[in-house]
């Protein structure tokens, strides 16, 4: 081979060599990058996912820890406001030393003095304690000469029968001694106690507790309401069906069966869950007001829990609430209503006054009928003859009276009905001025509900101002 040629092959080989060590570490250096990228990436991954998981358990730990916390705080104050009230029952059973004494045995023993504090109840027991030894110690019961129940259980060799015997009585009289103390400061705690629990009775209503339930029957009334009865119950449909339960049937009982309920008016009434119908005893429709309270406060306690009237209590912070926004919705409803109804009845005075043309004719209407009658006809014709004689003896005086008469009368009528419209416009006025009071107190609290009622009955007492205003305009005119 050519020296020439073999150099210049030497040479191809060595740059093509050199480009392929190239190339090989550049795809090295290029596939370790993309290595590289995916294990960030990964990890990148990995750990998102790891605080992810981390957070979660952390926020459940936290929640759990929060839960542990609120129920160890409520056992915590549950069981120091059972202390306090042990405590404080416990403070109500003792006395000044120099009221009374007791005796242990043969020994007089002084009452505590009243402590002001667990501590110092805590001393005095510990200082009753010892006296209580003391006084033992006194009557020869040494409680340090007492053997353990393991020793004196088994008879010593050579121990005599009547010091075993001697000693057990020592036991006895011991053991009667400390009884007879422990059961009197029993019976000290177990009286203050009914005493604490007598002054906390649910509260009944007098007249509640004058009505007597008839064992288990449910006596109602069926048609023998009177006419005052009868419009007293309308009127409780109506409340109930403000409140939205018109879905309820209220009916009067005589008598109704006893329920173990603490509610204030548990005589007053029988709830029948299954069939939705509320009897209500009819002494409580003598009074609007009884019958309106005790309906109210029923449908409250129906509200909370409808079941049975066993879980209805007076004490329940639910049923606090619902009675209080039931009288709220009852009061706003019958205020809204009765301005409503102000309202329609102003809106309509022309035909109020020839209701009142119409009745006045029907009067007449009726007195003629009198007139058939021959002695009034008698007297009519002599009272005729006499008008008619003044008429002729005064004649141009009495004409013009007569005439000044009439048109005084109609004007002094007229002014008279204008004095009595702006009285009323006063009135209306005075209203508006509270209701605007009212909705800015309402604003205030932010009471949307309130709010609306009070809107409605402005709208209200504006139209009736404005239909007054109209009225005495109208009836200027007449005077002009």
């Amino acid at each position: 081979i050519d020296p020439e040629a073999h150099r210049k092959l030497l040479e191809r080989f060595a740059n093509d060599r050199e480009r392929l060590v190239t190339a090989l570490r550049a795809e090295r250096s290029r596939q370790q990058r993309d290595l590289d990228n995916k294990i960030d990436l990964m990890k990148a991954r990995s750990r998102r996912y790891y605080e992810r998981t981390l957070n979660r358990r952390m926020r459940d730990i936290a929640d759990r820890a929060l839960q542990m916390e609120f129920i160890m705080e409520n056992s915590l104050t549950r069981m120091v406001a059972e202390r306090t009230k042990k405590f404080e029952i416990v403070l109500a059973g003792y006395k000044t030393p120099q009221s009374v004494s007791r005796t242990l045995g043969q020994a007089p023993v002084s009452n505590f003095e009243r402590p002001t504090s667990l501590k110092q109840l805590q001393h005095m027991r510990r200082q009753h304690s010892l006296s209580r030894i003391n006084s033992m110690s006194s009557r020869n019961l040494n409680l340090l000469a007492v053997d353990t129940p393991r020793t004196s259980a088994t008879p010593r060799e050579g121990e005599p029968h009547d010091q075993l015997a001697s000693r057990l009585e020592k036991i006895e009289s011991l053991l009667s001694s400390l009884k007879d103390g422990v059961d009197g400061e029993e019976r000290a705690v177990s009286s203050t106690s009914k005493r604490a629990g007598a002054q906390h009775r649910d509260y009944i209503d007098p007249i509640d507790a004058r009505l007597k339930t008839r064992g288990s029957n449910l006596e109602t009334v069926k048609e023998d309401l009177s006419a005052g009865e009868a419009v007293r119950l309308e009127f409780g449909t109506k409340v109930a069906k403000i409140l939205g339960r018109d879905d309820i049937t209220i009916k009067v009982a005589r008598s109704t069966p006893p329920n173990d309920s603490r509610s204030a008016f548990r005589n007053s009434f029988h709830w029948d869950a299954a069939a939705k119908v509320l009897h209500i005893r009819v002494e409580r429709l003598q009074s609007i007001g009884d019958f309106t309270l005790v309906l109210v406060h029923c449908l409250a306690h129906i509200k909370i829990n409808s079941s049975s009237t066993s879980s209805f209590d007076d004490t329940d912070p639910a049923f606090v609430a619902e009675f209080h926004s039931s009288l709220r919705k009852v009061s706003g409803g019958l205020f809204t209503s009765r301005s409503t109804a102000l309202a329609t009845d102003e809106d309509t005075p022309e035909e109020g006054s020839q209701q009142t043309v119409d009745t006045i004719a029907g009067r007449v209407k009726a007195y003629a009928t009198f007139t058939k009658s021959s002695a009034l006809s008698k007297l009519l014709e002599d009272l005729n003859v006499e008008k008619e004689t003044e008429v002729v003896n005064n004649a141009p005086a009495s004409v013009s009276t007569l005439i000044k008469d009439e048109k005084y009368n109609k004007k002094a009528q007229v002014e008279e009905a204008i004095k009595e419209i702006q009285q009323h416009i006063a009135a209306s006025e005075k209203v508006l001025e509270e209701i605007s009071a009212s909705i800015k107190e309402a604003e205030t609290n932010a009471d949307a509900e309130k709010i609306q009622t009070l809107l409605q009955s402005e709208r209200s007492e504006s139209k009736k101002i404005a239909k007054l205003r109209e009225l005495v305009r109208k009836k200027q005119e007449e005077l002009d």
